[in-house]
């Protein structure tokens, strides 16, 4: 009874906080989308509707667990619900992967990476994450736990409960998939984004042209959500490891769960929710700072139209030169000429006056 009351209380607050602020970073991510489409704001965008999705689901559980953790709603809704639930959740592991990588490029190879920041890459690594990950839970239909909901040799029904009494088979079948849950929706991802995350701060902390305060929030965001990625996805998947040693379903994942319930709405959107709180400061720097590029862009345009004109005066005073230069050896030339048919001319003369003596 009492893990039942925590429980509902856990989704009362993560339905009430995740709703708003979920919504909030939709309609942000949407603006930003359809205006000028950048990669972290199409993978954002994704990470948000998974946690739409997630909280959408989020009255069914509460409903399950005000009927004591028994499945009274139609058995079509059992597999459905727990296929979504649980792959937005392994969902958001990768979605914040994608995000840590992208900013790591970003940082680490600004010039190589600009050249191939597409906004349709960043939706082919959206769907393919949602593709990985619902690949790896069709587990949910393939053991569909139908045993929990008929009764047994004739016998009354027992309270039928979804996805918690699982029979020996399908809880061998179970373990084995857990694990490989562990390694690939839960290690792999860590492990890349501490990578991404550790390069991201120790890259930034020695750009110089960079405002400590901006830095400090940079820093801030990557360590709250490698903190967050610990903390709430790693007790329940480390439940998988410890239930595959013991074979048997632990009892404690169901509070483990909690911890991923609660922050799956904050954690899906852990980027979303901080950008979306400091969005208008964000889009105020980037407003400023891209009026100062364009008033020193009109600087740069200045002076290079003032060289340009200074360029132009002076091809023009070389022109004048050397029209000057030409007018000159003209002038010379004709006095040359001049000097040539004034000697032919004495010549001439002096020709004339012999033969007259003569």
């Amino acid at each position: 009874m009492t893990i039942n009351i925590l429980i509902i209380s856990v989704y009362a607050i993560t339905l009430t906080m995740g709703v708003p602020a979920n919504i909030l970073a939709f309609y942000t991510f949407c603006r930003k989308v359809r205006r000028n489409p950048t990669a972290i704001d199409v993978l954002l965008l994704s990470l948000t509707i998974s946690d739409l999705i997630f909280l959408t689901l989020l009255p069914l559980k509460i409903k399950e667990a005000v009927d004591q953790m028994t499945w009274q709603m139609p058995f079509f809704l059992c597999p459905i619900t727990n296929f979504l639930f649980y792959t937005t959740i392994y969902n958001s592991t990768l979605l914040l992967t994608a995000v840590s990588l992208e900013r790591y490029m970003g940082v680490a190879f600004p010039i190589m990476y600009s050249r191939c920041r597409r906004p349709r890459y960043a939706v082919f690594a959206s769907v393919l994450s949602w593709v990985v990950c619902s690949l790896n839970l069709v587990v949910v239909y393939i053991v569909p736990n139908r045993n929990a909901f008929v009764s047994n040799n004739g016998s009354a029904p027992t309270p039928p409960q979804c996805y918690m009494n699982f029979s020996v088979q399908e809880l061998e079948v179970l373990m084995h998939v857990r694990l490989e849950l562990f390694f690939v929706l839960f290690c792999a991802p860590f492990f890349v984004s501490c990578f991404c995350y550790v390069n991201f701060i120790r890259i930034l902390s020695r750009l110089p042209y960079i405002s400590r305060r901006r830095r400090l929030r940079a820093i801030g965001l990557a360590v709250g959500t490698l903190m967050v990625f610990a903390f709430s996805f790693g007790p329940y998947n480390f439940s998988h490891v410890v239930g595959f040693a013991r074979k048997e379903d632990e009892c404690w994942r169901q509070v483990a769960l909690l911890a991923t319930y609660s922050a799956a709405s904050c954690t899906t959107s852990w980027p979303s929710c901080t950008s979306s709180a400091v969005e208008v400061e964000v889009e105020k720097e980037e407003e400023v700072e891209k009026e100062e590029e364009v008033v020193k862009e009109e600087e740069v345009e200045k002076e290079e139209e003032v060289e340009k004109e200074e360029e132009v005066v002076k091809e023009e005073e070389v022109e004048k030169e050397e029209e000057v230069e030409k007018e000159e050896e003209v002038e010379k030339e004709v006095e040359k000429e001049e000097e040539v048919e004034k000697e032919e001319v004495v010549e001439k003369e002096e020709e004339v006056e012999k033969e007259v003596v003569v």
